[in-house]
C-alpha cells in the first residue's frame, strides 16, 4: 500500500507532496487536477457566490488571500521525478508482427492513452506471449504504429493501475482481464446514438 502526505500551505502558497518515487508522477498529476479543481470552484464561488451560502460576517474584513498561482507556486517535493528516456527494443516484433500490430490498432481506433495503451499491450501479449510490459517495450509498440508516445508513460500506467487496468510491479505494466476486455469488446467505440 502506498502512503501519500499532502500538505497545503495556502498563506505562503506551498505545497509539498510525499510519496514514494515509482509512483510520484501519477499522484503529482492528480494532485494536480484535484487543485486545478479546487481553484475552479474557488474562483467561481468568489466572482459571483450563490445566495444561498451564507457569508461568515468576517468575511468582509478579511485580508485579501495571496494570488494563487499553481504553476508558480507549486513545489515539488525530494522525490522529483526525471521523464524517462524510452529506448526501442529492436527484436521486440518481426516485420509480420509489425504489421499485425498496425492493422489491429487501426482497426481499434483508440481513442485516449488507457485505449491506446491497452490496445498495444494486448496484441503484443496475443504476438509475443508477453504478459509483463517495460516502458521501452510500449515506447516500441507506439514507433511501430506510428503515434506518439505518451510524454509521461509512468503516469499513464499509473491511470491504468488506478483504473483496474492491471498492475505495476518493478516498473513493469502487466494488463488483467479488464485490459483484454476493454480491447475485445469496447473498441472500436460506437458512435453514440441519438
Amino acid at each position: 500500500m502506498t502512503t501519500i502526505k499532502l500538505r497545503i500551505d495556502i498563506q505562503s502558497g506551498t505545497i509539498e507532496l510525499e510519496t514514494d518515487a515509482a509512483n510520484f508522477d501519477s499522484v503529482m498529476d492528480r494532485t494536480s487536477a484535484l487543485l486545478d479543481q479546487f481553484l475552479q470552484v474557488s474562483q467561481t464561488e468568489t466572482e459571483g457566490e450563490p445566495p444561498d451560502v451564507p457569508r461568515s460576517p468576517n468575511t468582509a474584513d478579511a485580508a485579501p488571500a495571496p494570488d494563487p498561482t499553481p504553476a508558480t507556486k507549486r513545489r515539488r517535493g525530494s522525490g522529483t521525478a526525471k521523464v524517462a528516456d524510452w529506448q526501442m527494443v529492436p527484436d521486440l516484433l518481426n516485420e509480420q508482427q509489425r504489421l499485425d500490430l498496425k492493422t489491429f490498432y487501426a482497426e481499434k481506433s483508440p481513442q485516449n492513452q488507457n485505449e491506446q495503451v491497452a490496445v498495444l499491450c494486448f496484441k503484443v501479449k496475443e504476438l509475443k506471449g508477453i504478459t509483463t510490459f517495460t516502458g521501452n517495450d510500449v515506447y516500441t509498440a507506439f514507433q511501430v504504429v506510428g503515434k506518439r508516445t505518451p510524454g509521461n508513460l509512468t503516469a499513464v500506467f499509473g491511470n491504468m493501475v488506478s483504473a483496474g487496468l492491471g498492475s505495476v510491479v518493478d516498473k513493469k505494466f502487466s494488463p488483467n482481464f479488464k485490459t483484454d476486455d476493454l480491447v475485445k469488446h469496447d473498441l472500436p467505440r460506437k458512435a453514440p446514438t441519438k
